[in-house]
């Protein structure tokens, strides 16, 4: 028997034992059947940022040639060698990160780096045997509930449950392990991308796994089964960094295979976010240009492996491992022995590490010379290793000194960066920024959203904007930030909130001091008004006055997109909302469930008078997850006199809501439809509830009851709920979906007008509107009564509903957009 045994053999057989032990859940999908299992724990919400890959850990030597993947395998990854103490306290020779701006100065606190969380060391990964009996042991605890899961709800349910038996405080960490990898299992088996992505991110996290091998296995078998826009972006989002990893790693085979995979994934998620694929197509070129240089490469890097490297292979050697990869403790000892003079001349002085001032701006200039010699592929690398050297001369010279290593250390960002014109503005339905509707690129700040909507799918009312990215300085001094906005915004620079404004008709000035080049900016805006807007300009005395902020100095990084959400705060479908019944009075509100697949489940009211008439006093919204627990969201109006709840029985959630409002929500009562195991609604099995809250004027007006599934309510409230509406996701089932076939406005003398193009208009705009001539643009009998006749589609079936002049027009139900 050999003395060593390969760990990724190993880890063969305990996937194979895992596998065979969920045959079960795939005896009946074989399509579906995955060929990799993988281990994690119960999770929390995804990183504020994109998530990197952990480096492999290699030994000091010069890089070898890639290695040869194996699909599907999982690898412990083996510990770093420690690094032995300088004999001066000399600053390292080290792979800095991508370099940041330096403090902007004292008006603009920048915090000091968060150092990472060491308390929670990595879990070693069980012995085969252990890891096999541990997996077996968790199939036939729950052998029956896996059979039984055929569908992506109720298997993404089970692997949820699974998980949470992981994370057990009792059990031991074979158990643990053991637990997550059949879970993780069951999600790629339902094909909930999202899922698996953040269920990846958490085994990362818990085991000493190989995690380039985990991420890039997980991605290539979840890519094909990537069907809706929130999988291709969950998957599009998460392949980015592994394809950096494996070009890090020289794997450009396995590069190449994701980067196939997340440019298909970024097509599906181009309705969510039309950022991504150039973000995607970014880290392409990137690789795809890495690749090219390695091929050049490979023969002096195989000469160096080999020890028969000449001089003018050290050179070639030295020049990839340092300019196109960044490894500088690599690649500065290659090439001090290279052909180059002028090259091995600053490799030397480098290695030296110099501690003198002069000495160190003398080391950081040479860098920038060759840096601007270099190719744009090459540049940016050796432009960060000047500015490494800047920022470690920073401390030690005047203030007046210090303009040009600024700037350049600046401009080494940007380069790293891959900075590109304008903001990510990332559009949401709530002012919360919570769920997330669509990305794009955003010249400058301004935005009249009165006359024209950031997205046709956002209510006009209720929405919020999030920008992010880079505002250049473009010298030294303090800039007044002019903000002229209807409702609230705050306003980070560096990090730190430099304005805050909640005046729905403010004006706000801010100084902030900023120094020559790039700073953070992020800007939250939420609109709870239908006359929103928002302006931003700025002044810097003796450059310019109240100008607007363009293009010249706002970035974005062309890698790195909007805030990487968490999963289960994005939306799978559009969302929509429907007309609201009631009056038009009290501030806007809205409330949604908080879990992505969750439902609305019903209500919890109290009831009052307006003028003797009864009323709906308040609401409080109840949402139910996946798993069916419910929760109460927020209360809506103030309480009343009576309580009355109207809740789904299990396995049921609102369809829709029949009511009734003139001034005020008057009553209404529910439709719970049963819910299907992947989410949807079972029109065939629905029940309805008793009437609630007043019943006695006006006309009954449906909301929903098209198929789509309900997940919260939206309208305006106070001391009294003026008004309600369905906030609904999904595209409307089809033979459900209710429309206007036509419109006729007049009747007196037998003389009429068409206006279903303008009633079509008003419901898709969701504007509140009267039979009047002046809402219907229209007068075909001046000073005499009209009327209105609407003919609309409910299910297939043609319905009419007539209002008189002057009457609210409540459309009934969901009126296709």
């Amino acid at each position: 028997m050999p003395k060593m045994i390969n760990a990724r053999s190993i880890c063969v057989v305990l996937l194979a034992v895992a596998f065979v032990a969920v045959v079960p859940l795939a005896a009946q999908d074989a399509e579906k059947k995955p060929s990799h299992i993988f281990d994690f724990g119960g999770f929390d919400d995804a990183p504020a940022t994109q998530p990197t890959v952990r480096e492999r850990s290699r030994p000091p030597a010069p890089p070898v040639p890639a290695r040869t993947p194996v699909p599907g395998v999982v690898t412990p990854s083996t510990p770093k060698p420690p690094t032995p103490a300088p004999p001066t306290p000399k600053p390292p020779v080290s792979d800095p990160p991508p370099t940041v701006p330096p403090s902007p100065g004292p008006s603009i606190p920048v915090a000091p780096p968060v150092a990472p969380d060491t308390t929670q060391a990595l879990l070693p990964v069980p012995v085969p045997t252990e890891a096999s009996r541990g997996i077996l042991a968790v199939n036939k605890l729950y052998a029956n509930e896996l059979t039984a899961a055929q569908d992506r709800m109720s298997r993404r349910n089970m692997a949820l449950k699974i998980d949470a038996a992981s994370s057990g405080a009792d059990l031991s960490a074979t158990e643990r392990y053991a637990a997550a990898m059949v879970a993780l299992q069951v999600a790629v088996l339902s094909g909930d991308a999202p899922l698996a992505v953040r269920m990846a991110d958490r085994v990362a996290n818990r085991f000493a796994v190989d995690e380039l091998s985990l991420r890039s296995t997980m991605v290539l078998d979840m890519a094909a089964k990537a069907i809706t826009p929130h999988d291709g972006h969950a998957l599009a989002t998460a392949a980015i960094p592994v394809i950096e990893a494996a070009t890090r790693e020289d794997d450009f085979d396995l590069a190449e295979k994701l980067t196939l995979a997340a440019e298909q994934c970024a097509v599906r998620a181009v309705a969510r976010d039309s950022v991504l694929a150039g973000r995607v197509r970014t880290i392409a070129g990137d690789m795809r240009a890495t690749k090219a240089q390695h091929a050049l490469a490979k023969p002096a890097l195989d000469a160096i492996a080999a020890g028969t490297a000449t001089p003018a292979q050290r050179t070639m050697a030295g020049k990839y491992v340092c300019f196109s990869k960044g490894y500088w403790s690599r690649g500065l000892p290659i090439l001090t022995d290279c052909d180059d003079p002028k090259l091995k001349a600053v490799a030397l002085a480098d290695l030296a590490m110099p501690l003198a001032a002069n000495d160190r701006m003398t080391l950081a200039d040479r860098w920038w010379t060759i840096a601007s010699a270099e190719a744009p592929g090459s540049r940016a690398h050796v432009m960060d290793r000047a500015a490494y050297w800047y920022r470690e001369l920073l401390p030690q010279i005047a203030d007046q000194d210090r303009n040009t290593p600024q700037v350049r250390i600046t401009q080494a960002v940007a380069a790293m960066r891959k900075l590109e014109p304008g903001l990510i503005a990332e559009i949401f339905h709530d002012p919360g920024l919570r769920l997330r509707q669509r990305v794009r690129i955003d010249p400058v700040i301004v935005g009249d959203f009165s006359s024209k909507l950031p997205d046709p799918n956002v209510d006009p009312d209720i929405f919020g904007v999030r920008w992010t990215g880079m505002i250049k300085a473009p010298r030294t001094g303090t800039y007044t930030f002019n903000v002229k906005v209807k409702e609230s915004i705050r306003i980070w620079i560096d990090g730190m909130m430099v304005l805050r404004s909640d005046n729905p008709t403010n004006k706000a000035t801010v100084d902030v001091l900023m120094v020559e080049g790039l700073h953070d900016i992020r800007i939250h805006y939420n609109s709870r008004w239908d006359k929103s807007m928002v302006r931003i300009t700025w002044t810097s005395a003796g450059q310019f006055t109240d100008q607007e902020i363009g293009g010249q100095y706002l970035f974005h990084d062309a890698r790195a997109g909007g805030e990487y959400l968490a999963a289960g705060s994005l939306m799978s479908d559009p969302l929509d909302r429907t007309a609201r019944v009631g009056g038009l009075g009290g501030g806007f509100y809205d409330g949604v469930a908080p879990d992505a697949m969750g439902t609305l489940a019903g209500f919890r009211i109290t009831t009052g008078s307006f003028y003797s008439h009864p009323i709906i006093k308040s609401i409080v919204p109840v949402f139910q997850d996946s798993i069916g627990q419910q929760t109460d969201g927020q209360m809506y109006g103030s309480p009343g006199g009576s309580p009355q709840s109207v809740v789904a029985r299990p396995g049921y959630a609102v369809a829709s809501v029949t009511a009734k409002g003139g001034q005020r929500l008057d009553g209404f009562k529910v439709t719970f439809a049963r819910v299907n195991p992947n989410g949807s609604l079972k029109l065939a099995d629905t029940y309805e509830s008793e009437w609630v809250g007043g019943n006695t004027g006006g006309k009954e007006t449906l909301l929903g009851g098209d198929g789509r599934t309900v997940v919260g309510i939206c309208g305006r409230g106070a001391a009294d709920i003026d008004s309600m509406g369905l906030i609904l996701r999904g595209k409307p089932v089809a033979g459900n979906a209710m429309s206007i076939v036509s419109a006729r406005w007049g009747g007196p003398g037998n003389k009429w007008a068409d206006v279903t193009v303008r009633v079509r208009v008003m419901v898709r705009d969701n504007k509140p509107m009267n039979a009047t001539h002046t809402d219907l643009m229209s007068d075909p009998t001046p000073g005499k009564r009209k009327k209105l006749e609407i003919i609309y589609n409910d299910q297939g079936i043609k319905k009419s509903i007539t209002f008189d002049e002057n009457e609210v027009i409540a459309i009934p139900g969901v009126i296709s957009r």
